[in-house]
């Protein structure tokens, strides 16, 4: 709750998914949503509508979004500028572009926080959105740019991770670093308690890259299974891919020339 109105706090979460993206950044802001809801938070997401997104997933989990629109020019105008950051095209559009329209999204709703989940956002964009929220948190894998946040979570484990953002956040930020802090389904922590170490030979194989397998890792994984020097008699494979990944015909194709019990599922 709002302490000082008694209203229920405010989330918008600022995410995208697409084809080139993927849909981890929206599934993760999605497990925080529910979590915050569970609490009492009012949660919303401010999304752009590119080819794969996932804008009917989170209205189907109950949360309201609001559509940034696809840019015509960024199929054809090149998004360069003094500032241009690595993931800068995934973004569809210029920062201020996407800035303004989040804005205008948000309206007079004013978020209690602002979560951005995205590759292609930084200080500029994020100073820019500072007027118009009480509060930033940055979810970050990637410690590649600038911040002007509260709150960061970057839930990787790496080398130095606690020097990782020196000199990249303002003095005010809480940083919440490593696997602690990972953003999982609650079906993980359930299962991990019942879970029990592997001691048998192995019997099951589950093949999965994620919502959106663009580089066709499965394919790959696959192949590489049919290729070594294992015998895989008896072994269960089982390969889950998304709708917009590799084509299930090709994978069961390739799966039945490993030799095993395959099965299949399309997410």
């Amino acid at each position: 709750m709002n302490q000082d109105s008694q209203q229920p706090l405010c989330i918008a979460f600022r995410t995208d998914a697409s084809l080139q993206i993927g849909s981890g950044h929206v599934m993760r802001c999605l497990t925080l949503a529910h979590t915050l809801r569970e609490r009492g938070a009012d949660c919303r997401f401010v999304c752009r509508a590119h080819e794969g997104n996932m804008l009917e997933r989170i209205r189907h989990e109950g949360f309201k979004v609001m559509a940034l629109p696809p840019d015509s020019k960024a199929s054809t105008e090149p998004i360069v500028d003094e500032e241009t950051l690595g993931h800068a095209d995934w973004l569809g559009t210029r920062w201020k572009v996407d800035a303004e329209q989040t804005i205008k999204r948000l309206g007079d709703s004013r978020p209690d926080w602002l979560v951005v989940d995205h590759y292609a956002l930084d200080v500029h964009w994020e100073s820019m959105l500072q007027p118009y929220c009480n509060r930033i948190m940055v979810i970050d894998d990637l410690a590649d740019r600038d911040h002007d946040c509260d709150l960061l979570l970057d839930q990787n484990l790496v080398e130095n991770m606690s020097v990782r953002y020196q000199g990249k956040l303002t003095e005010k930020c809480i940083q919440l670093l490593g696997p602690q802090y990972a953003l999982l389904q609650p079906q993980y922590s359930q299962l991990h308690k019942i879970a029990k170490p592997r001691r048998q030979p192995l019997k099951n194989l589950l093949v999965f890259f994620g919502g959106i397998d663009h580089h066709d890792l499965t394919g790959l994984t696959l192949a590489a299974l049919r290729n070594v020097n294992i015998s895989f008699v008896g072994v269960v494979v089982g390969v889950v891919v998304g709708v917009v990944g590799v084509g299930g015909v090709g994978v069961v194709g390739v799966v039945v020339a490993v030799g095993v019990v395959v099965g299949v599922a399309v997410v």
